[in-house]
């Protein structure tokens, strides 16, 4: 059984996939920028 591409991503699947790919490590990035202002904040 050989697989075949399907074709080019449409603009909505394209934007889906870059959301899934990067979405997880953009928001463990804001989440520990967050937590570093609020220690800061607590250390002052």
């Amino acid at each position: 059984m050989i697989l075949e591409h399907l074709g080019k991503l449409h603009a909505y699947e394209h934007v889906l996939v870059l959301l899934l790919a990067f979405g997880p490590i953009l928001l463990l990035a804001i989440t520990i920028r967050i937590a570093r202002k609020r220690n800061a904040a607590e250390d002052e």
